[in-house]
């Protein structure tokens, strides 16, 4: 039975890279449906502050938003007190599956978890989870998504070719896919490795690909070097990008460099290809909007 299961992801994942993906996200969400309209009625219960609004609206367009009067300044401490920690420690967490092969940069929060399930009281948590982003998320989805995973990662410089996400690609955790990062070093230039993105009418014209990444000479055949964006930005700024929709990549690091950053990932309620074991966990009494957020429910 688990050799079918494991096959119907794998057929899943790769269904996930094609134009059906949305019907099957449609057909999994109506078996579904009263978990799906307690999410879209929890959704509607947030009053949604004009700057949240705004970058709803400038993600919808360009799949990036500048999020930095959208969040918490006091979050925002918590979280860097968290990093800095984590960087001073030197603490390089565990490292598993695809990740054992991205050597241009470590998960140092991956330590953290117990029974791979992090508190919801965790900074990297509590940030994700945050009332600003909230209703930031609930705009862009029409409903309260749910957090798919949060890290910290530090990007440094190594020798050779680059590989895997230093390379153009879409990300398949869902057919919308949103994910929000933090800068927790400056970086303010192309040799600090800064995310970099096609924004997404120009990612629009080559929006499938059965391929995972892609090469620059292949993806500039599409997209005109002065369609392509890096982010550069000064410590602790804050955006979201859309990664399901935006071609993207990031960490091409120059000789002495490093990039100390935060990513949380939020997917459309319920998972295409099956839950993973739970990666949050309720220590002490959790909100109906959290429970939302963290569980599959």
């Amino acid at each position: 039975m688990n050799a079918v299961i494991k096959s119907l992801y794998r057929v899943l994942w790769h269904i996930q890279r094609t134009p059906l993906a949305p019907l099957a996200k449609h057909v999994l969400r109506a078996s579904l449906a009263s978990s799906c309209r307690r999410r879209q009625r929890l959704g509607r219960l947030l009053e949604v502050s004009p700057e949240a609004a705004a970058a709803a609206a400038a993600l919808a367009t360009d799949g990036f938003a500048s999020l930095d009067y959208v969040v918490s300044a006091d979050a925002l401490r918590t979280l860097d007190d968290y990093a800095l920690e984590k960087l001073q420690s030197g603490s390089t967490g565990s490292v598993e599956g695809d990740y054992t092969r991205k050597v241009f940069w470590t998960r140092l929060s991956d330590g953290e978890t117990q029974g791979g399930a992090l508190s919801h009281r965790h900074p990297m948590v509590q940030f994700a989870i945050q009332k600003g982003l909230v209703e930031f998320l609930s705009r862009v989805y029409g409903e309260i998504p749910q957090l798919s995973e949060v890290l910290l990662s530090l990007s440094k410089h190594t020798p050779g070719p680059i590989t895997y996400s230093q390379l153009w690609h879409r990300d398949f955790d869902d057919v919308k896919t949103v994910k929000i990062f933090v800068y927790h070093n400056d970086v303010e230039s192309t040799e600090a490795g800064p995310f970099t993105f096609v924004p997404g009418r120009a990612s629009d014209r080559l929006r499938r690909s059965l391929r995972s990444h892609m090469p620059d000479a292949r993806l500039h055949t599409h997209v005109r070097p002065d369609e392509v964006r890096e982010v550069k930005a000064r410590r602790l700024s804050c955006f979201a990008v859309e990664t399901s929709r935006c071609w993207h990549m990031g960490s091409r690091m120059r000789e002495g460099q490093r990039r100390l950053m935060y990513t949380a990932t939020y997917i459309r309620f319920p998972r295409l290809y099956g839950e993973p074991p739970p990666r949050f966990r309720s220590d002490g009494g959790v909100d109906e909007i959290t429970q939302a957020l963290l569980f599959r429910c």
